[in-house]
């Protein structure tokens, strides 16, 4: 019970005033039960989108067990999710206090509890805050980049944001990656998860340009929002593109070389990513200070993945520089090629007559050859590396099961290797005759 402290004024003996207490009966002066508070929501569960709400009542007891049917308390409340108000709560002056729980963005389950002049109320209510539903129109799908070049390797990587109607994660495992009209880009997978609501595709661009849509389902229901990729016309790149040679050392027309005097020339264009762009649109041309030339116009192959003519040896020895236009513009690169004066001798007669004693290799001096000698059944007997003249075969075995005894006569196979490429190789047959 609340008590008001009066003063009252009196004449009474010798005392001119007197301090009287007197009951406050305009106050809420019953004892509150704050064990027995009833607190209650008008619902055990709302959608977790920020707007859902609840009526919160709190109706205050006395110690006997009474609903009090007067006003004048300071309630307040809270919740472990969402938002209550207003703070303190509404007082009606019958002994009950309300308020509104306003659901949030976050699911789970919220507690609401609340005090009275600052005395906490032992009585809890709960509530659940179930997950908002997907809204595909909040949902979308974002490319890091919305420009590929159409070389088949260029790639980005798409996302697809679930979204509920709140604004915030969608989570589903139910989503997939409709088919790409038109068919100018590829994915590599069906979208995996990386989060509460991202999911992610590989796109790879195809050859093709144009501009294609990327759409997305979840949970069997299509996206409203689209994303565009543009796919364009990769750029040759003049300097990182190649001339290539299948050989760099021509052999004059001679007796005894046992090949075709002969290389193709490859030309690769590529982009400036570094990717081959294969038979791409435009004229490449080749031209070389030596040798001849089938065509001037290389021709693409699709085999080869390149430009592709071929050269020929002349009928003098030298060098040739080899270039290449790509719509007349002149390529980075420039090779080299050699062409050796080269005479093989196709048989020796080492019986120390003096003539044809010796393998005499003209023309191979100082390009680092390789030599090896095969008996009939494919079986080295001799080997060199490098194979100098002042040390030439002789007709005897230096390797094998006959090393260090001269061949019988008959008829062997040479392989000859020269230079840095691995093509520049010569192979035909060699007479030893006593």
């Amino acid at each position: 019970m609340k008590w008001l402290f009066a003063i009252l004024k009196r004449k009474w003996h010798s005392a001119s005033y007197v301090l009287l207490l007197l009951p406050a009966w305009g106050f809420s002066q019953v004892p509150i039960d704050a064990s027995e508070t009833s607190i209650t929501l008008s619902a055990n569960a709302l959608v977790a989108n920020g707007i859902d709400s609840a009526l919160l009542t709190i109706q205050l007891v006395d110690t006997e067990g009474t609903p009090l049917s007067t006003g004048g308390a300071t309630v307040r409340a809270q919740s472990t999710l969402g938002a209550i108000s207003p703070t303190p709560l509404t007082d009606h002056g019958d002994g009950t206090y309300s308020g509104v729980l306003v659901s949030g963005i976050t699911a789970g389950t919220a507690t609401v509890s609340a005090n009275v002049n600052g005395e906490a109320i032992s009585q809890t209510a709960t509530v659940v805050f179930r997950p908002a539903p997907l809204s595909l129109e909040n949902s979308y799908l974002v490319a890091d980049q919305t420009t590929l070049l159409a070389n088949g390797v260029n790639q980005t990587t798409v996302r697809i944001v679930l979204l509920n109607t709140a604004g915030t994660a969608y989570l589903s495992d139910s989503v997939a990656f409709l088919p790409i009209t038109p068919p100018l880009a590829r994915v590599l997978s069906q979208p995996v998860r990386i989060n509460d609501s991202i999911h992610e595709v590989t796109l790879v661009a195809g050859r093709d340009t144009g501009a294609v849509t990327l759409q997305a389902e979840v949970e069997r229901k299509v996206l409203t929002n689209t994303e565009t990729v543009h796919l364009v016309n990769p750029s040759v790149s003049l300097e990182l593109s190649t001339i290539t040679v299948d050989t760099d050392m021509l052999f004059l027309p001679q007796r005894g070389t046992g090949r075709a005097d002969s290389t193709l020339i490859r030309v690769t264009l590529i982009d400036e990513t570094g990717v081959p762009l294969g038979n791409h649109t435009g004229t490449v041309q080749v031209q070389s200070t030596g040798g001849l030339l089938a065509s001037s116009t290389a021709e693409y192959v699709d085999s080869l993945a390149a430009y592709i003519t071929t050269m020929y040896s002349p009928t003098e020895a030298g060098e040739a520089q080899i270039s290449a236009t790509y719509n007349g513009e002149l390529l980075g690169e420039e090779i080299q090629i050699r062409f050796i004066d080269v005479e093989i001798p196709q048989g020796i007669s080492p019986n120390g007559d003096g003539l044809n004693e010796t393998w005499i290799l003209s023309g191979l001096d100082g390009v680092g050859s390789q030599v090896t000698v095969y008996n009939a059944q494919g079986e080295a007997v001799y080997y060199a590396s490098p194979y100098s003249n002042e040390d030439p075969f002789l007709g005897t075995s230096n390797v094998g099961a006959m090393a260090g005894n001269e061949l019988p006569n008959g008829t062997y196979y040479f392989r000859i290797a020269y230079g840095d490429t691995e093509r520049n190789e010569v192979y035909n047959y060699l007479i030893i005759q006593r």
